[in-house]
Protein backbone atom coordinates (compact mmCIF):
# COMPACT_ATOMS: atom_id res chain seq x y z
CA UNK A 1 0.00 0.00 0.00
CA UNK A 2 1.43 3.48 -0.98
CA UNK A 3 2.92 4.94 2.30
CA UNK A 4 1.76 8.35 1.47
CA UNK A 5 -1.91 6.97 0.90
CA UNK A 6 -2.30 5.61 3.76
CA UNK A 7 -1.34 8.90 5.39
CA UNK A 8 -3.60 10.66 3.63
CA UNK A 9 -6.63 7.92 4.39
CA UNK A 10 -10.07 9.34 4.58
CA UNK A 11 -12.64 7.58 6.13
CA UNK A 12 -15.42 0.29 0.89
CA UNK A 13 -17.48 -4.96 -3.65
CA UNK A 14 -17.21 -5.25 -4.32
CA UNK A 15 -18.78 -2.30 -3.51
CA UNK A 16 -19.87 0.93 -1.56
CA UNK A 17 -23.62 2.16 -1.88
CA UNK A 18 -23.50 5.60 -1.77
CA UNK A 19 -26.40 8.11 -0.38
CA UNK A 20 -28.09 8.29 2.82
CA UNK A 21 -31.16 5.42 1.92
CA UNK A 22 -28.15 2.83 2.36
CA UNK A 23 -24.87 4.56 4.11
CA UNK A 24 -22.16 2.27 4.74
CA UNK A 25 -23.86 -1.28 3.12
CA UNK A 26 -21.58 -3.44 0.99
CA UNK A 27 -22.32 -6.24 -1.06
CA UNK A 28 -20.83 -8.91 -3.71
CA UNK A 29 -22.70 -11.56 -5.76
CA UNK A 30 -21.20 -14.97 -6.33
CA UNK A 31 -22.89 -18.32 -8.12
CA UNK A 32 -23.14 -21.32 -5.82
CA UNK A 33 -24.11 -24.86 -6.12
CA UNK A 34 -26.42 -26.06 -3.60
CA UNK A 35 -28.54 -29.07 -3.07
CA UNK A 36 -27.74 -30.33 -6.47
CA UNK A 37 -28.90 -27.15 -8.45
CA UNK A 38 -27.04 -23.59 -8.67
CA UNK A 39 -28.21 -20.61 -6.41
CA UNK A 40 -27.10 -16.83 -6.68
CA UNK A 41 -25.67 -15.40 -3.30
CA UNK A 42 -25.14 -12.04 -1.90
CA UNK A 43 -23.47 -11.07 1.03
CA UNK A 44 -24.22 -8.08 2.67
CA UNK A 45 -21.93 -6.26 4.78
CA UNK A 46 -21.72 -2.75 6.70
CA UNK A 47 -18.98 -0.35 7.10
CA UNK A 48 -19.76 2.26 10.35
CA UNK A 49 -23.29 2.02 11.81
CA UNK A 50 -26.81 2.78 10.51
CA UNK A 51 -30.07 3.24 11.98
CA UNK A 52 -32.81 0.97 11.90
CA UNK A 53 -34.50 2.92 8.56
CA UNK A 54 -31.13 1.83 6.60
CA UNK A 55 -30.96 -1.57 7.90
CA UNK A 56 -31.24 -3.76 3.96
CA UNK A 57 -35.12 -5.41 4.31
CA UNK A 58 -35.11 -6.58 0.85
CA UNK A 59 -31.63 -7.68 -1.95
CA UNK A 60 -32.34 -8.10 -5.79
CA UNK A 61 -29.69 -8.95 -8.74
CA UNK A 62 -30.24 -7.68 -11.97
CA UNK A 63 -28.65 -9.68 -14.63
CA UNK A 64 -28.79 -11.38 -17.76
CA UNK A 65 -32.26 -9.42 -18.81
CA UNK A 66 -33.48 -11.50 -15.41
CA UNK A 67 -34.19 -10.45 -12.08
CA UNK A 68 -33.48 -12.44 -8.83
CA UNK A 69 -35.31 -12.11 -5.41
CA UNK A 70 -33.08 -13.07 -2.96
CA UNK A 71 -34.19 -14.70 0.79
CA UNK A 72 -33.22 -12.67 4.06
CA UNK A 73 -30.15 -14.46 6.36
CA UNK A 74 -31.57 -14.95 9.59
CA UNK A 75 -29.61 -12.12 11.19
CA UNK A 76 -32.65 -9.56 11.88
CA UNK A 77 -29.92 -5.91 11.05
CA UNK A 78 -30.32 -7.42 7.63
CA UNK A 79 -26.87 -7.86 6.91
CA UNK A 80 -25.39 -12.00 6.16
CA UNK A 81 -25.37 -14.06 3.34
CA UNK A 82 -28.83 -13.47 1.16
CA UNK A 83 -29.61 -16.00 -1.30
CA UNK A 84 -31.72 -16.78 -4.06
CA UNK A 85 -33.94 -20.23 -4.31
CA UNK A 86 -31.99 -23.39 -5.82
CA UNK A 87 -32.47 -22.92 -9.53
CA UNK A 88 -32.14 -26.85 -11.99
CA UNK A 89 -31.73 -27.44 -15.52
CA UNK A 90 -31.55 -25.05 -18.37
CA UNK A 91 -32.50 -22.41 -15.38
CA UNK A 92 -29.42 -23.26 -13.66
CA UNK A 93 -27.46 -23.32 -16.78
CA UNK A 94 -28.71 -19.20 -17.10
CA UNK A 95 -27.36 -18.71 -13.87
CA UNK A 96 -23.87 -20.58 -14.42
CA UNK A 97 -23.26 -17.95 -17.58
CA UNK A 98 -23.61 -14.91 -15.10
CA UNK A 99 -20.21 -15.94 -13.76
CA UNK A 100 -17.17 -13.09 -14.64
CA UNK A 101 -20.36 -10.54 -15.79
CA UNK A 102 -21.77 -7.66 -14.71
CA UNK A 103 -24.59 -7.54 -12.54
CA UNK A 104 -26.86 -4.74 -10.83
CA UNK A 105 -27.86 -5.19 -6.86
CA UNK A 106 -31.03 -3.30 -4.95
CA UNK A 107 -30.66 -3.03 -1.74
CA UNK A 108 -33.64 -1.95 -0.57
CA UNK A 109 -34.33 -0.49 3.32
CA UNK A 110 -36.97 1.68 5.10
CA UNK A 111 -35.11 4.77 3.84
CA UNK A 112 -35.20 3.96 0.24
CA UNK A 113 -33.10 1.93 -2.90
CA UNK A 114 -29.38 2.06 -4.15
CA UNK A 115 -28.37 0.38 -6.84
CA UNK A 116 -24.47 -0.92 -7.23
CA UNK A 117 -22.91 -2.62 -10.18
CA UNK A 118 -20.36 -5.36 -9.65
CA UNK A 119 -19.15 -8.42 -11.39
CA UNK A 120 -20.30 -12.31 -10.17
CA UNK A 121 -17.82 -14.36 -8.39
CA UNK A 122 -17.55 -17.89 -9.97
CA UNK A 123 -19.59 -21.02 -9.33
CA UNK A 124 -18.01 -22.90 -6.02
CA UNK A 125 -19.79 -25.95 -3.83
CA UNK A 126 -21.40 -24.72 -0.76
CA UNK A 127 -22.12 -26.75 2.89
CA UNK A 128 -22.65 -25.05 5.61
CA UNK A 129 -20.49 -21.54 4.90
CA UNK A 130 -21.69 -18.90 3.60
CA UNK A 131 -18.67 -18.00 1.08
CA UNK A 132 -18.19 -18.56 -2.88
CA UNK A 133 -14.58 -18.94 -4.18
CA UNK A 134 -12.94 -16.31 -6.04
CA UNK A 135 -12.47 -16.89 -9.58
CA UNK A 136 -9.33 -17.44 -11.33
CA UNK A 137 -7.92 -14.54 -13.31
CA UNK A 138 -9.25 -15.37 -17.08
CA UNK A 139 -7.27 -13.85 -20.08
CA UNK A 140 -8.10 -10.46 -20.98
CA UNK A 141 -9.35 -9.17 -24.21
CA UNK A 142 -6.50 -7.19 -25.29
CA UNK A 143 -6.04 -6.82 -29.18
CA UNK A 144 -2.62 -6.96 -30.96
CA UNK A 145 -1.37 -4.12 -32.31
CA UNK A 146 0.34 -4.32 -35.23
CA UNK A 147 3.63 -4.12 -33.60
CA UNK A 148 5.21 -2.43 -30.93
CA UNK A 149 3.76 0.71 -30.13
CA UNK A 150 4.92 3.98 -28.19
CA UNK A 151 4.03 7.38 -27.30
CA UNK A 152 0.31 8.68 -28.83
CA UNK A 153 0.55 5.51 -30.81
CA UNK A 154 0.40 3.21 -28.03
CA UNK A 155 -1.76 4.98 -25.84
CA UNK A 156 -5.02 5.45 -28.74
CA UNK A 157 -4.40 1.73 -28.82
CA UNK A 158 -4.38 1.05 -25.19
CA UNK A 159 -7.15 3.71 -23.93
CA UNK A 160 -9.73 1.39 -24.63
CA UNK A 161 -8.55 -0.99 -21.59
CA UNK A 162 -6.59 1.67 -19.34
CA UNK A 163 -9.63 3.77 -19.34
CA UNK A 164 -12.45 2.68 -16.85
CA UNK A 165 -9.81 0.29 -15.50
CA UNK A 166 -9.47 -1.48 -12.24
CA UNK A 167 -6.13 -3.41 -10.90
CA UNK A 168 -7.44 -5.72 -7.84
CA UNK A 169 -5.51 -8.09 -5.54
CA UNK A 170 -9.28 -9.49 -5.45
CA UNK A 171 -11.19 -9.98 -8.44
CA UNK A 172 -14.54 -11.56 -6.39
CA UNK A 173 -14.51 -8.00 -4.92
CA UNK A 174 -14.76 -7.50 -1.38
CA UNK A 175 -16.24 -8.77 1.26
CA UNK A 176 -15.00 -12.26 -0.98
CA UNK A 177 -11.40 -11.32 0.29
CA UNK A 178 -10.28 -10.48 3.69
CA UNK A 179 -8.42 -7.78 2.53
CA UNK A 180 -8.66 -5.64 -1.33
CA UNK A 181 -6.62 -3.56 -2.66
CA UNK A 182 -8.07 -1.82 -6.18
CA UNK A 183 -6.76 1.06 -8.46
CA UNK A 184 -9.76 2.35 -10.48
CA UNK A 185 -8.93 4.48 -13.41
CA UNK A 186 -12.53 6.17 -13.96
CA UNK A 187 -14.75 6.20 -17.06
CA UNK A 188 -14.45 9.43 -19.12
CA UNK A 189 -11.07 10.35 -18.52
CA UNK A 190 -8.45 9.98 -21.43
CA UNK A 191 -4.54 10.63 -20.78
CA UNK A 192 -6.34 12.74 -18.01
CA UNK A 193 -8.36 11.68 -15.73
CA UNK A 194 -9.83 10.26 -12.10
CA UNK A 195 -8.04 7.64 -10.04
CA UNK A 196 -9.25 6.04 -7.02
CA UNK A 197 -7.39 4.15 -4.26
CA UNK A 198 -9.65 1.81 -1.91
CA UNK A 199 -8.44 -0.37 0.29
CA UNK A 200 -10.96 -2.80 1.46
CA UNK A 201 -11.23 -4.15 4.95
CA UNK A 202 -13.23 -6.14 7.68
CA UNK A 203 -12.54 -3.25 10.22
CA UNK A 204 -14.32 -0.28 8.86
CA UNK A 205 -11.91 2.14 10.84
CA UNK A 206 -9.02 0.50 8.44
CA UNK A 207 -10.34 1.50 5.46
CA UNK A 208 -8.48 3.77 2.79
CA UNK A 209 -10.42 5.80 -0.05
CA UNK A 210 -8.05 8.53 -1.27
CA UNK A 211 -8.60 10.35 -4.44
CA UNK A 212 -6.69 12.21 -7.42
CA UNK A 213 -5.97 13.07 -10.84
CA UNK A 214 -4.07 11.47 -13.12
CA UNK A 215 -1.82 12.81 -16.33
CA UNK A 216 -0.44 10.41 -18.88
CA UNK A 217 3.32 10.46 -19.02
CA UNK A 218 4.22 7.39 -21.47
CA UNK A 219 2.37 4.39 -22.56
CA UNK A 220 3.45 1.28 -24.79
CA UNK A 221 1.80 -1.55 -26.56
CA UNK A 222 3.78 -5.12 -27.30
CA UNK A 223 2.82 -7.55 -29.87
CA UNK A 224 1.86 -10.11 -27.85
CA UNK A 225 -1.09 -7.82 -26.37
CA UNK A 226 0.60 -7.10 -23.32
CA UNK A 227 0.25 -3.12 -22.43
CA UNK A 228 2.00 -0.41 -19.89
CA UNK A 229 1.19 3.30 -19.24
CA UNK A 230 3.00 5.85 -16.89
CA UNK A 231 1.54 8.55 -14.88
CA UNK A 232 1.58 11.66 -12.73
CA UNK A 233 -0.88 11.28 -9.81
CA UNK A 234 -1.75 14.63 -8.49
CA UNK A 235 -3.60 14.17 -4.52
CA UNK A 236 -4.12 16.29 -1.61
CA UNK A 237 -0.80 18.37 -2.63
CA UNK A 238 1.55 15.90 -3.88
CA UNK A 239 2.96 14.46 -6.54
CA UNK A 240 3.27 10.77 -6.85
CA UNK A 241 4.04 8.21 -9.97
CA UNK A 242 3.20 5.35 -11.51
CA UNK A 243 4.34 2.99 -13.75
CA UNK A 244 2.28 -0.35 -14.76
CA UNK A 245 3.04 -3.21 -16.97
CA UNK A 246 -0.23 -5.11 -18.37
CA UNK A 247 -0.09 -9.19 -18.97
CA UNK A 248 -1.53 -10.43 -22.04
CA UNK A 249 -3.43 -12.48 -19.40
CA UNK A 250 -4.43 -9.16 -17.47
CA UNK A 251 -2.16 -9.80 -14.79
CA UNK A 252 -0.74 -6.24 -13.66
CA UNK A 253 2.52 -5.39 -12.01
CA UNK A 254 3.62 -1.98 -10.89
CA UNK A 255 5.86 0.20 -9.14
CA UNK A 256 4.97 3.48 -7.54
CA UNK A 257 7.06 6.70 -6.94
CA UNK A 258 6.47 8.50 -3.50
CA UNK A 259 6.70 12.51 -2.98
CA UNK A 260 10.15 12.05 -2.23
CA UNK A 261 11.54 9.11 -4.40
CA UNK A 262 11.12 6.20 -2.24
CA UNK A 263 9.46 3.73 -4.65
CA UNK A 264 7.15 0.24 -3.47
CA UNK A 265 6.38 -2.90 -6.08
CA UNK A 266 2.70 -3.18 -6.39
CA UNK A 267 0.99 -6.39 -7.71
CA UNK A 268 0.67 -9.20 -8.70
CA UNK A 269 -2.88 -7.53 -9.38
CA UNK A 270 -5.80 -8.34 -11.86
CA UNK A 271 -7.01 -5.89 -14.79
CA UNK A 272 -10.83 -5.49 -14.66
CA UNK A 273 -13.57 -3.39 -16.46
CA UNK A 274 -15.70 -1.63 -15.52
CA UNK A 275 -13.59 0.58 -12.90
CA UNK A 276 -16.17 0.54 -10.55
CA UNK A 277 -16.18 4.39 -9.87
Amino acid sequence: MPRSLAVLAAVAVSLLVAGPASAGVRASASVQSASGGTRLAVKVARKGSFGARQRPTAVTVKAGGRSYRLRRPAARNGLGTWRSKVYRGSAAERLTALAGRSARIVVRSRSGARTLRTRVGGTAPVGGGEGGSTPPPSSAPFEKPPGELTGEAAFAHISRYFVDSRFTDCPAGWPACAVEERYNHCAGGGQTGNQEYHRYTPSSGSDINAYGQYQVTGAAAHPDGSWGVEYNLFAYGNQTFYSWNVAADGTVRGVYTGPSGEQQQLGPLQWQQPSGC
